[in-house]
């Protein structure tokens, strides 16, 4: 494993951690299909499911990183997360982007919203 790849993977760990603190459980990770990958997927219930998109910073820096979600970026995690659904035979009522930031000090911030109502909808003020 390269250093790339590893510091990678230990985001993931740090934001599989945020997530179940965040009450949410994992049901999928590293997943890949066609054009399409999430880093995780999660769900509070039966009938929601959330894509993850896991953001390693630097020292410093942490922060949700909302505001480094384009809107091409969130269609994306979106479209994969329906692909994933699709895949898994689940059907949804509720489809949620959550952001998970870490930094190399081990400490993790979740920023979440829901994604029916798309990018505008979902990005704070």
């Amino acid at each position: 494993m390269n250093d790339s790849s590893a510091v990678r993977a230990a985001a993931i760990e740090r934001a599989v951690h945020a997530i179940e603190a965040a009450k949410l459980r994992v049901i999928g990770r590293d997943w890949n299909s066609g054009g399409h990958h999430l880093d995780l997927v999660a769900t509070p219930c039966e009938d929601i499911r959330a894509a993850v998109k896991v953001r390693a910073v630097a020292h410093g820096t942490l922060g949700p990183c909302v505001t480094a979600v384009t809107e091409e970026r969130f269609r994306q995690a979106a479209d994969a997360a329906r692909d994933w659904m699709r895949e898994h035979g689940i059907r949804y009522e509720d489809l949620w982007l959550v952001v998970v930031t870490v930094d190399p000090d081990g400490c993790a911030e979740v920023a979440a919203g829901n994604a029916a109502g798309g990018w505008h909808e979902w990005m704070p003020a």
